[in-house]
């Protein structure tokens, strides 16, 4: 269905490339079917979605390069619509569009409950809008409806190889810190689905993994943000409003991460601020503009509620070992054991919902 949505469409002055990454199953037979001159195929051993589009990108000769994942299918008119686009408008580099999901048999999906559709089929946003949706909310964009000018690669690169979930947001937050990203309020593309949580995105086995890559993401977030940009997309979060040199930039961007939901990347913030606070000049900026000191950070690091999230679930592994490791016939023993683990889970659970509700601490407290 990807294949023939493509070979399908009312713009025909395209080569389409299909990367066989290292597929079990009869892909290469249903590629080998199609007969359209056209069409590329290249196979390779599994790699990984990177590798994937790095050997399409690389393999690929035409001015503009359109993104479709293997599940995923085309409108006829996708290609016309955004190549029109950017012919149009030649300032712009790259273009998305929203989608229509489709479930498994490929019928689209009416009803409003899936939470990608509150994230791809978003009403339009400004640039600046668009980066602090990415640091607070993640990716917001169908890689499967990426429409862009190869230019860009020449500053952007290629995809991170050592990604597999979150390779693509990686590329869009490069990206806009170049360029601006353009989606047409025009469904070009159907989504696909998957029956149980199957999308890579989705899938529950994959969390631990999809935890380690945002960390990574996350850490070299503002790396290219130029500073009028990071002003204008946290307005309301930065603390000194009027900071102008490098300084006080590379410390609103350290206390940023403290504003953040997720714990894990608010421990960036911590790791941001040890680094810069190393520097002596650094820190009397950080104690005469921010009224914050060593003391200050060394609470931070003292309370700090992952490490201490961290350390109640050492303890409660080490308790579940413990009990494990007890000959049943030592009931007292076991039963001390026992209630003492259930008295931890509950606190840790108790923590976490706290710590969710309550949100970030005030650096400032």
């Amino acid at each position: 269905q990807a294949i023939q949505s493509v070979l399908s469409q009312t713009f025909g002055d395209f080569e389409l490339i299909i990367v066989n990454d290292g597929s079990t199953d009869d892909t290469r037979n249903t590629i080998d079917s199609f007969t359209d001159s056209r069409i590329i195929s290249i196979h390779q051993r599994n790699q990984g979605p990177s590798a994937a589009m790095n050997t399409g990108i690389k393999v690929a000769k035409g001015k503009y390069i359109a993104f479709l994942s293997g599940d995923d299918i085309c409108s006829p008119n996708r290609l016309a619509k955004q190549y029109e686009y950017l012919v149009l408008n030649p300032q712009e580099k790259l273009v998305f569009s929203w989608v229509n999901f489709i479930d498994e048999s490929g019928s689209i999906i009416l009803n409003d409950d899936h939470g990608f559709r509150q994230i791809f089929n978003f009403d339009g946003l400004s640039q600046a809008q668009i980066l602090r949706t990415f640091f607070f909310k993640g990716n917001i964009f169908c890689g499967s409806t990426a429409f862009i000018n190869r230019d860009i690669l020449q500053q952007i690169r290629l995809f991170n190889l050592a990604l597999i979930q979150l390779q693509d947001f990686e590329f869009w937050l490069k990206s806009i810190a170049k360029y601006n990203i353009v989606l047409l309020h025009e469904k070009l593309v159907s989504y696909r689905i998957r029956s149980n949580e199957a999308n890579l995105s989705c899938d529950k086995s994959n969390r631990s993994r999809s935890l380690f890559e945002i960390q990574q993401v996350y850490r070299a977030f503002f790396d290219e943000i130029n500073l009028e940009s990071f002003r204008k997309a946290f307005a309301e979060e930065i603390n000194n409003r009027s900071f102008m040199t490098s300084t006080e930039y590379d410390l609103e961007k350290a206390f940023i991460y403290f504003k953040h939901d997720n714990i894990h990347i608010r421990a960036i913030g911590l790791e941001k601020l040890f680094l810069l606070l190393k520097d002596e000049a650094v820190l009397q900026v950080a104690e005469k503009v921010y009224n914050f000191d060593l003391i200050s950070f060394f609470n931070l690091t003292k309370n700090s509620e992952l490490y201490q999230s961290l350390q109640n679930q050492e303890n409660i592994e080490f308790l579940k070992t413990e009990i494990k490791n007890i000959e049943s016939s030592n009931f007292w023993k076991l039963r001390n054991l026992w209630f003492t683990l259930k008295k931890m889970l509950t606190i840790n659970f108790l923590y976490s919902k706290v710590s969710k509700d309550v949100g970030s601490p005030d650096i400032m407290g």
